[in-house]
C-alpha cells in the first residue's frame, strides 16, 4: 500500500534524526531556529558535564546532575521531534499516517530492540527470533561481537521498514541514507570510544584498601594513558599496571594501582618504618601508617614473604639495594595491606598502564586531583 505526499515529513524519521542529535530532526522538519537552538544547548550541557567530571576543579555531583539533565532533555527533544513534524504536515498524510502500521515507527523500535518493531507489525515469531539473537550477541564481552551488534540492530531496522504493509516511496531511499549513516556514525563512536580507552584516558575502580587513604574500596578514577609516551614516570606518581609473573599475584592480566617509590638507579632502603632514597629518609605525608617490615630484612623471621634482592649494600650506614633499570618500585600507600613491591619485587616499566591522575567518584573531602 502506498500512502504518499512529497511535502510531508515523516514523524518517526525526524524522531530518529533528533535521536542522533537533539534539534537535527527538528531542522529537517522545517523548524531550523528551534533545531539550532536544541543542538546549542545539548552541546552547552554535554561540554559542561564532560568539564565537571574530567576537570580536576569540577564536581562530580554536578557532573551527575548534568548527565542527568541532558538525558532528560534528549527525552524531551524526541516528543519535541515528533510533535514538530505533525506540526509540518497535511492533514490527508496524518490522517493516512494514522491509519496503518508506521514503517518509519517499526524501524524506529528496532533501532532500540532488534525485533520489537517486527511484534509491532504483528510478525511474533519473527520479532521474538530477532531479539532472542540480539540477547545472544549482547551476551558476548568481545568487541568485535560488539560490532556484530551493532550491524545487525541495523540490518533488523532495515527489514522492519520494507516489512511493514504500507508504502511510502518517496521515503524509501531516506531510510537506506539514514540507516547507513547511523551506521556510520554508532560505528565511528563505538571505535573512537575503544580508541580513547586504549590510548587515552580509562576509568579504573579501587577494588580493596591497599591505597587508603588516599585512595579507597570502591573510589573511581581516570588513568592517563598519554603522559609516559611524553615522559618518563616521576616519584610518588601514582599509576595503573600490570603486576609481573609471580605466584602471588595469580593473574598477571589484573590491574593494580600503587604508588611510584623507587625510580631505576635508586638505592632504596625500608628500615624502622621509614623508607630511605640514596641514604635519605622520602617524606610521605600520604601513607596511613609506617611500615612494619625492613627491607633488606635484617633477620629469617623479619618478612617470611618479603622480596628479596639479590645484591645488598651499604648506604649511609643501611642495606640497601639498587632498583634496575627500566625498573620501578612501587607500593600502597597502606603500606602494611599492600600486594606490592615488598612481595613481589620490581616493575618492568612495559607493564604500566598509566597514570591516575583524578578521582571522580564518591564526592568527599579527598582531593580529587590525585597528581598533587
Amino acid at each position: 500500500m502506498n500512502t504518499d505526499l512529497p511535502t510531508s515529513k515523516e514523524p518517526w524519521l525526524v524522531v530518529s534524526l533528533s535521536g542522533i542529535f537533539p534539534g537535527i530532526g527538528q531542522i529537517y522538519a522545517g523548524k531550523a531556529l528551534k533545531g539550532w537552538i536544541f543542538i546549542g544547548l545539548a552541546l552547552a550541557l554535554l561540554i559542561s558535564a564532560f568539564w565537571a567530571l574530567l576537570s580536576p576543579q569540577g564536581n562530580s555531583i554536578l557532573a551527575l546532575n548534568l548527565g542527568l539533565l541532558s538525558i532528560g532533555f534528549s527525552i524531551w527533544n524526541l516528543f519535541d521531534a515528533h510533535k514538530s513534524a505533525r506540526e509540518s504536515n497535511d492533514t490527508d498524510f496524518e490522517q493516512l499516517r494514522r491509519s496503518n502500521k508506521d514503517p518509519w515507527l517499526a524501524a524506529f523500535l528496532s533501532r532500540i530492540i532488534p525485533g520489537i518493531g517486527h511484534i509491532y507489525l504483528r510478525q511474533w515469531v519473527v520479532g521474538a527470533g530477532l531479539i532472542a539473537l540480539w540477547i545472544v550477541l549482547l551476551s558476548s564481552s568481545d568487541f568485535f561481537v560488539g560490532l556484530l551488534e551493532i550491524v545487525f540492530g541495523t540490518v533488523v531496522s532495515y527489514h522492519a521498514y520494507i516489512s511493514a504493509p504500507t508504502r511510502r516511496e518517496s521515503s524509501k531511499k531516506l531510510i537506506l541514507i539514514f540507516l547507513s549513516v547511523y551506521l556510520i556514525v554508532l560505528l565511528a563512536f563505538t571505535l573512537l570510544s575503544a580508541a580513547t580507552r586504549a590510548f587515552v584516558v580509562e576509568p579504573r575502580y579501587i577494588p580493596a584498601s591497599s591505597m587508603e587513604p588516599t585512595l579507597q574500596a570502591d573510589d573511581r578514577l581516570l588513568i592517563d594513558k598519554i603522559s609516559y609516551r611524553l615522559r618518563k614516570p616521576l616519584r610518588t606518581e601514582i599509576i595503573a599496571f600490570n603486576p609481573p609473573a609471580n605466584p602471588v599475584t595469580s593473574d598477571p592480566k589484573t590491574v593494580f594501582v600503587k604508588r611510584i617509590i623507587g625510580m631505576p638507579g635508586d638505592r632504596l632502603s625500608i628500615q624502622d618504618g621509614k623508607v630511605f632514597i640514596n641514604g635519605q629518609a622520602l617524606s610521605e605525608p600520604y601513607v596511613k601508617e609506617p611500615t612494619n617490615y625492613n627491607l633488606p630484612t635484617k633477620g629469617s623471621n623479619d618478612c617470611v614473604q618479603c622480596f628479596q634482592p639479590e645484591q645488598i649494600v651499604q648506604v649511609s650506614g643501611k642495606p640497601s639495594f639498587t632498583v634496575p633499570p627500566d625498573r620501578y618500585w612501587v607500593m600502597g600507600d597502606n603500606r602494611n595491606n599492600s600486594l606490592d613491591s615488598h612481595i613481589w619485587g620490581f616493575l618492568p616499566a612495559e607493564n604500566i598502564v598509566g597514570r591516575g591522575y583524578l578521582r571522580y567518584w564518591p564526592v568527599d573531602n579527598r582531593p580529587r586531583d590525585l597528581r598533587e
